[in-house]
């Protein structure tokens, strides 16, 4: 199920429209970062509607769960475990991971070097002739976006975004790995959208099972911990 929400800013935002994606109504479903995880995945798929996804949004969650796994290998570049796919408005599928250590830019996430590389490469014109394309885009991600990265779905326009493991779950693995000094930014994407003016819908976790392994496969790796 997915909650409607009213936008909480109009005003000079409201008289922007014509010049940015701001604007719209924003649908988000309100998680904490604290919450109990489901009990089974079963009532996950009921908590976060992802009983409701098509055939293709599992495909491409799938995906994008595939490449976080294939990140972290050199042909990858042997990067920390996300990935992501965006499904344009069109049908048109462009992919991503996690670039930060083979780029050293902690910036590129997969979601937002994903978002840019597509909005580069493309041309694409998201303040005029491509804004409702993006608009009727899909991201989906392996990992829920951080906050860095759900500002990113927001400025980019891209009106759905559904992910794997929740950062709470991941915050949970993490945690067995950097007892001390893990910090994190475990802000909810939903939490960061729901703030805005623009109309988002969010879906997950979803297949956070399968996303999940992934953190548990790599991290114990990464920092020689078994």
């Amino acid at each position: 199920m997915v909650e409607e929400h009213s936008p909480k800013r109009r005003g000079f935002l409201g008289r922007m429209a014509a010049l940015s994606t701001m604007f719209g109504t924003v649908v988000a479903m309100r998680a904490s970062a604290g919450a109990e995880r489901p009990a089974s995945a079963n009532d996950a798929v009921a908590a976060h509607g992802c009983a409701d996804m098509a055939e293709q949004d599992m495909k491409h969650l799938r995906r994008a769960i595939e490449l976080s796994d294939l990140a972290a290998s050199p042909e990858y570049g042997h990067n920390a475990p996300f990935g992501a796919v965006l499904m344009l408005g069109d049908g048109t599928v462009v992919e991503g991971w996690n670039h930060a250590l083979s780029n050293n830019n902690s910036t590129h996430h997969a979601e937002l070097w994903l978002i840019s590389h597509t909005l580069e490469s493309m041309k694409l014109d998201w303040r005029g002739k491509d804004r409702a394309l993006l608009a009727r885009s899909t991201l989906y991600a392996s990992t829920e976006p951080c906050a860095m990265c759900a500002g990113a779905v927001y400025w980019a326009g891209i009106g759905r975004v559904v992910f794997g493991c929740s950062l709470a779950c991941m915050d949970e693995v993490l945690k067995k790995f950097f007892p001390e000094s893990w910090t994190g930014l475990p802000m909810p994407s939903r939490q960061v959208l729901d703030s805005s003016a623009r109309r988002t819908i969010i879906v997950g976790p979803c297949l956070e099972d399968e996303a999940r392994r992934v953190h548990e496969s790599y991290w114990p790796r990464f920092t020689g911990r078994t």
